[in-house]
């Protein structure tokens, strides 16, 4: 029997990464989804047609044509227009701008409580009625 002497190659190290927080992995998600991606682009079309309804709406979202009640899609009005002679494609660039801002103090308004129910708590009541005394808190 022959003896080896020597020995084995060193197996490659493989890098450690640090651990991926719960939100890069959800992002990660979406992104390479095509479902995701596609989510993505339509958000990006509504912002951005919200941003630039001053700009890119052909009419205001609050002028009445009185020649064009309830007409369908035309050169004039891509989308047609109401019972009342306003313009549909106005008025959905416009109203993207309210959704927008509906979804934006929403979610203000949610973090504005959670950060009121973290100063609130009983903890940090107790150390605010401490304070309010003028008596140090005591390090728990």
């Amino acid at each position: 029997m022959v003896a080896v002497t020597g020995s084995m190659p060193p197996s490659p190290v493989r890098e450690q990464r640090a651990p991926r927080s719960p939100s890069a992995i959800i992002l990660r998600r979406i992104l390479t989804s095509w479902q995701g991606q596609f989510g993505v682009l339509v958000l990006a079309v509504i912002v951005a047609l919200g941003l630039l309804a001053p700009w890119i709406a052909p009419y205001s979202p609050t002028d009445i044509d009185p020649d064009a009640f309830s007409m369908p899609p035309s050169a004039a009005h891509w989308f047609g227009t109401d019972e009342i002679g306003r313009d549909v494609l106005s008025r959905m660039i416009w109203g993207a701008q309210a959704s927008l801002l509906a979804g934006v103090v929403s979610v203000w308004e949610v973090l504005a409580h959670h950060a009121s129910d973290a100063v609130l708590s009983e903890d940090g009541a107790v150390h605010g009625l401490r304070l309010l005394q003028g008596v140090k808190p005591r390090p728990n």
